[in-house]
């Protein structure tokens, strides 16, 4: 029951406000953008496509965990985006929802962070680089950076 439930909600899962104004400012800009997850190949590539983020993420810029072997905050994950991107370290910028997950993976991989937080999580000490609540501060800073 509980996985039937779970996929009929995937079906209607929406990005947040604004984000597809962000990523057509960053494909304006010319930016590279890659998505990192964790999951299971199908489910996460049934949620980007459900999305509507393949417009933007060609299948090379999507590393999926449950593909790669790895997940975050493993180092490793970012390090096969790193490599098959030839990023670095000092001018990437990895955006995410989950502290746990995606800031320290990041900090370990060495990249710079934004942790999106639109819930205010509380941690005992942020190491994000920045710290945003909602799209629409996160959509001035990224502005910022590239305009």
């Amino acid at each position: 029951m509980f996985q039937k439930t779970y996929e009929q909600y995937q079906q209607e899962i929406e990005v947040y406000p604004l984000i597809i104004e962000i990523l057509d400012f960053l494909m304006k800009k010319e930016v590279l953008s890659i998505i990192i997850t964790n999951g299971p190949k199908f489910h996460q590539r049934k949620k980007i496509r459900n999305l509507g983020l393949e417009k933007y993420f060609s299948p090379e810029k999507i590393f999926v965990s449950g593909e790669e072997g790895i997940a975050k905050p493993d180092k490793g994950i970012f390090e096969l985006a790193e490599n098959r991107f030839q990023l670095n370290k000092a001018t990437t910028w990895y955006i995410g929802d989950s502290y746990s997950n995606d800031i320290i993976g990041a900090r370990e991989a060495g990249w710079n962070s934004i942790w999106f937080n639109p819930r205010n999580e509380k941690c005992e000490k942020n190491i994000a680089t920045s710290t945003v609540s909602s799209t629409s501060e996160l959509f001035v800073w990224i502005k910022r950076m590239f305009d």
